[in-house]
């Protein structure tokens, strides 16, 4: 019987609380929460701001253009003997920036004509026509709606008149 007692007495010892307690158990990952908020830019945050088209409009036309609080800012043209300045209407769906030139005041008795600009967010830096590498992400909650600094926007230049078709440029941030 004593020696029963003992096995028992080491057995307990062996398996004691404070002991098991000493031993890390691996935590298994938390189950996504579906509350949790990836970082995206607001409406119009990230893309507000002045920017300059890298290549020459149709040859010969330099570009500029600032996205102002709400929905207005404006836009310059230069070149071919010609200076142009108007405003612009712009909004923000997601990754794309819709554009409305106004009918601008050039020198030379000419106006410039109500065109329009389409332009997708470069977030990544990928070339035009290529395809997003986008680097993998974690889920987390972003105050005040988050956001990124975007410097380059791939657009789609559209003419409402004349015989010139849509103009593909890259823009970059001015400011």
């Amino acid at each position: 019987m004593k020696h029963i007692m003992m096995a028992l007495v080491a057995a307990s010892v062996a398996l004691s609380v404070p002991a098991v307690a000493q031993v890390r158990m691996p935590q298994p990952a938390p189950a996504p929460d579906p509350d949790m908020r990836m970082p995206v830019p607001g409406a119009g945050a990230g893309v507000k701001g002045c920017w300059r088209a890298k290549q020459a409009l149709y040859g010969q036309y330099r570009l500029s253009f600032c996205l102002n609080r709400g929905s207005d800012g404006g836009y310059q043209v230069d070149g071919g003997k010609l200076s142009c300045s108007g405003d612009i209407d712009w909004s923000r769906y997601g990754d794309q920036v819709d554009i409305r030139m106004n009918r601008g005041r050039c020198n030379r008795n000419t106006d410039w004509s109500r065109d329009r600009i389409t332009c997708s967010i470069d977030a990544y830096g990928e070339a035009p026509g290529q395809a997003a590498l986008i680097p993998a992400q974690v889920r987390m909650p972003v105050p005040n709606g988050g956001g990124y600094d975007i410097s380059r926007l791939n657009c789609v230049y559209r003419p409402a008149t004349g015989p010139w078709g849509p103009f593909r440029f890259v823009a970059k941030r001015d400011n």
